[in-house]
């Protein structure tokens, strides 16, 4: 593997992080802390996800293990040491969800610290943590290539290619997000869209305020909570999606779907 095709997959890793990932502190008997790095998918039948997550074992470390149920394929790493080897590639490329980035500062808190009370006190307010605000690195498809293999991952974890039947038989891009709406947005700005992300409530969705490019974002649990989607029919845009994950291909179960998807359109 080139150091190209090493700095891909750790773009990728991230993207996969920040959507199905997790960076975790946990306790033992109130004694000690454990910290661990997760990422869970589910156990396709052609074991697709397996050889996506045993490309990041060799890549950048952890190790690979399917569920006893059959049903999900775990990638983890638990020693502190390759921990913090593993999440040096954030300073690189830094997590674009508040979720994953909320568990990384806490994560680096709790090591820096070593404090079993203060861990025991602080667990529950690590979303609530005031920060400065950052700045979303998604500007165009045109734009950061440091960003480009991390839209990939994140597309791999939350994203979702339709091919419906009937007359219309439309086709759709999709993306969905719990609290993003603005990162949902860049997305869509990075596609050259100019679709919306939609707030779903009771399974009926109401459009969300289009937010610039340049805005910073500032996390704001009031202006932020709720399941968001973002949904592309545009032919055009759906094209772009197309030509950046052809460029920047699939490693998962993904690649089946959106094979199919870009045959179809």
């Amino acid at each position: 593997m080139t150091e190209k095709q090493k700095e891909y997959v750790i773009q990728y890793w991230v993207g996969l992080m920040d959507g199905d990932g997790s960076v975790q502190v946990n306790h033992w008997r109130k004694k000690g802390l454990q910290y661990r790095l997760v990422i869970k998918l589910r156990n396709d039948c052609e074991k697709r996800n397996i050889s996506l997550l045993e490309k990041i074992q060799k890549t950048i470390g952890g190790g690979v293990k399917v569920e006893r149920s059959q049903k999900n394929v775990i990638w983890v790493e638990n020693h502190k040491k390759k921990i913090c080897e593993i999440i040096s590639h954030f300073q690189k490329y830094p997590p674009l969800t508040s979720r994953l980035f909320f568990q990384l500062q806490f994560l680096k808190e709790c090591m820096k610290k070593q404090d079993i009370n203060w861990y025991l006190q602080n667990r529950n307010k690590k979303y609530k943590t005031i920060v400065k605000p950052r700045t979303l690195l998604l500007k165009s498809k045109n734009g950061d290539e440091r960003y480009k293999g991390w839209i990939s991952g994140f597309i791999e974890a939350e994203g979702c290619f339709t091919c419906r039947g009937g007359s219309s038989k439309s086709k759709s891009f999709s993306i969905s997000q719990k609290d993003e709406p603005v990162l949902l947005q860049q997305i869509s700005q990075f596609f050259e869209s100019k679709n919306k992300a939609r707030l779903c409530v009771n399974n009926k969705q109401k459009k969300l305020f289009c937010v610039p490019s340049n805005k910073v974002f500032v996390e704001d649990k009031y202006h932020q909570q709720g399941f968001y989607i973002l949904e592309i029919y545009n032919k055009d845009v759906l094209q772009n999606v197309i030509s950046h994950c052809t460029l920047y291909p699939f490693y998962g179960e993904k690649n089946k779907s959106f094979l199919l998807f870009s045959k179809n359109l």
